[in-house]
């Protein structure tokens, strides 16, 4: 995040921080906010309307922070070095490429892929499948681990792939669209 945008989250979020817990620290005592706000507006001043407004405004306060970790989520990606710099691929990017791979198979009829960086054990790959009838279960998905593992390593450059766990989630019976 650059520093001035950095800085200004902070700024409003402080700002409206400290404005939400004030207004919730007059809503248990609403006289002492009323002896500084005019007469028109004491009506308004009620401890429940003072809760909203505080609440609100914590709110907003935290919503710089929430955007932050949508952005963070976003960004996920894994980065190894080659001779000339570094290089990050996005782990969406990664997961579909391994979804294409595992759905090349014909006994595969539905995947959903999961890559997990490890920092120490590298990163792992885990696939729950749905499976087409008659698919022979433990050739074919001893085959989809070495595909994985080898696509990945060959054509995105991924060498250290610890673990490629498969959960079959279910059989479709023949026939079934």
């Amino acid at each position: 995040m650059k520093p001035l945008r950095k800085a200004v989250y902070t700024i409003y979020a402080a700002l409206f921080g400290l404005a939400g817990v004030r207004l919730l620290l007059y809503s248990r005592r609403p006289s002492e906010l009323a002896d500084r706000v005019r007469d028109e507006w004491l009506e308004l001043l009620t401890p429940g309307s003072l809760q909203v407004a505080g609440l609100v405004l914590l709110c907003a306060a935290l919503l710089p922070l929430l955007l932050k970790i949508a952005e963070l989520r976003r960004s996920r990606c894994l980065a190894f070095e080659t001779s000339r710099g570094e290089v990050a691929i996005r782990l969406d990017t990664v997961e579909e490429f391994i979804r294409r791979v595992v759905v090349a198979s014909p006994e595969v009829a539905e995947v959903k892929s999961v890559v997990i960086p490890r920092r120490r054990a590298g990163v792992e790959v885990m696939l729950e499948l749905i499976l087409n009838d008659g698919s022979k279960i433990p050739s074919l998905t001893e085959g989809l681990q070495r595909a994985v593992e080898s696509q990945m390593n060959e054509l995105l450059g991924i060498e250290n792939i610890s673990r490629v766990q498969i959960n079959i989630l279910n059989i479709k019976p023949g026939g079934e669209e």
